[in-house]
């Protein structure tokens, strides 16, 4: 039996949980790598440029909320726990960010 954390979740449950929110950002690294270097390479009167800052906008949304995820599973009093969640807030931050 693993001890119970606060939430009444085990801390396998959680450590799992957490490796699953690690898996996530691999790919996403990916996709935005790429996506910086089509963009790089687009003309710049290409739609496809429009179409690679909404893969990035949405990717930089998914870092953030894959963020929220990790500190609120590490400090359960932190913004995003469980209470306000990632979601709630309403805010999305500064879309497309670094591009």
């Amino acid at each position: 039996m693993f001890p119970l954390e606060s939430d009444g979740s085990s801390a396998k449950e959680q450590g799992e949980y957490m490796l699953n929110l690690h898996e996530l950002t691999q790919p996403l690294t990916a996709i935005k790598g790429f996506a910086q270097l089509a963009l790089a390479s687009c003309c710049q009167e290409s739609q496809c440029r429009d179409d690679l800052r909404r893969i990035l906008e949405q990717v930089s949304r998914m870092e953030r909320i894959i963020r929220s995820q990790q500190s609120s599973t590490i400090d359960p009093t932190s913004p995003g726990s469980k209470t306000a969640g990632p979601l709630s807030s309403g805010k999305e931050g500064n879309a497309g960010e670094g591009v």
